[in-house]
């Protein structure tokens, strides 16, 4: 009998033990505390020299600030060429919203190949955070 009960015990506990294992598995981890979708992507205009910054952030939950928080932009070998400093005046950065998505053009001296660094966030309350992106290298005419 007690063979039984000890069996049964050990069985439970294994069956409890892949139970718990199973459903930690499940759980999707966020990008952050406070950024829960965050994208950037570069592409050539249609103008000489134009560069253009697709982005798209999205915050956990309506967020004081969203969005883009600066652009760097680098030759083909790493030569730092231009900043840009997100704001709500030039569309980078919303106040009061979930998210912050557009298109910024910039540009260039043509005849270059280019890359940028993108660095977005988010602020909720007290809780701030970010992440930079590098983009694909493009060539620009």
């Amino acid at each position: 009998m007690k063979r039984i009960f000890s069996s049964f015990v050990l069985l439970s506990m294994i069956i409890s033990c892949v139970g718990v294992a199973s459903a930690a598995d499940m759980q999707q981890p966020r990008a952050s505390l406070t950024l829960s979708r965050y994208s950037a992507v570069i592409s050539a205009g249609d103008g000489s020299g134009e560069v253009i910054i697709g982005y798209d952030v999205k915050a956990s939950k309506p967020a004081d600030s969203v969005g883009v928080e600066s652009i760097e932009f680098y030759t083909e070998d790493g030569k730092h060429v231009k900043s840009v400093t997100g704001s709500t005046r030039n569309g980078l950065v919303r106040n009061d919203s979930i998210f912050c998505a557009g298109d910024y053009k910039c540009s260039l001296p043509s005849g270059e190949a280019y890359y940028a660094e993108v660095t977005v966030f988010a602020e909720v309350g007290s809780d701030y955070d970010s992440r930079t992106i590098t983009t694909s290298t493009i060539q620009v005419h």
